[in-house]
């Protein structure tokens, strides 16, 4: 009876650590952010980058700290708009970000995001409702954490 016992506690504890849905790396959240890239509405062309219209050298990103985001040579850039401070933001907390894209001495753009900071049942952040604005234009189907291209 006891062998009994102890087998099924057994199969139980191994059949409830499977079953952890808390044992995955939310890590992603802080980590990960989303990637653009400016291109022409005309012809499709990057703007930004060595090939692009703009001057490379002059084209600066800036976050809403004034912290410069760098832009890669082929003209994409990738912004995080969740922080490790946010986790004292409670859960439910509509969130706006905005980024600067700084092309010229008489051209600025802007890039916001919102969205609504979650906590999930095993108590990682989450976000939800996430929208992307470039210069006030909205950008749907588009998820977060993944590439977007924007127009101008």
């Amino acid at each position: 009876m006891k062998n009994k016992l102890l087998l099924i506690v057994g199969f139980f504890s191994i059949f409830l650590q499977a079953c952890d849905k808390c044992n995955i790396d939310y890590d992603f959240v802080y980590n990960n952010g989303l990637n653009f890239r400016l291109l022409s509405k005309t012809n499709k062309q990057p703007l930004l980058g060595l090939a692009g219209s703009y001057n490379f050298n002059d084209v600066k990103i800036f976050n809403e700290n004034g912290k410069s985001i760098d832009v890669e040579t082929d003209g994409s850039a990738t912004i995080y708009f969740l922080t490790y401070e946010d986790r004292k933001i409670s859960s439910g907390t509509q969130i706006r970000r905005q980024f600067y894209l700084y092309l010229s001495p008489t051209d600025t753009d802007t890039i916001t995001v919102d969205f609504v900071k979650s906590v999930d049942d095993c108590g990682y952040d989450n976000l939800s409702n996430v929208e992307f604005r470039y210069n006030d234009i909205l950008y749907t189907n588009v998820s977060c954490c993944h590439n977007i291209d924007f127009y101008k």
